[in-house]
């Protein structure tokens, strides 16, 4: 099942937002994953391995964006449910 998540135009400060809640909601995800007492080991530095990884990403995003002489961006996100 495929929905469409994001599809629109927005300025500077709407990407960025819009941008910085999704990562944090994914940040947020694995952060919970820690602390829960069901996980392993392995499975704590996958999670701080992928919040370093989505960290990074949003942070060069955050920074290409402002620095680009475009007022406005194009942002689209699909979500892929396999049921």
């Amino acid at each position: 099942m495929q929905q469409q998540l994001i599809n629109g135009r927005f300025t500077k400060n709407e990407a960025v937002h819009i941008l910085t809640a999704l990562y944090s909601a994914k940040i947020e995800f694995h952060e919970k994953k820690i602390r829960s007492t069901e996980m392993n080991e392995e499975d704590i530095k996958h999670s701080e391995k992928k919040i370093k990884q989505l960290q990074l990403t949003l942070a060069e995003l955050k920074t290409k964006i402002h620095s680009n002489q475009k007022e406005v961006f194009d942002i689209h996100a699909t979500v892929d449910v396999e049921l």
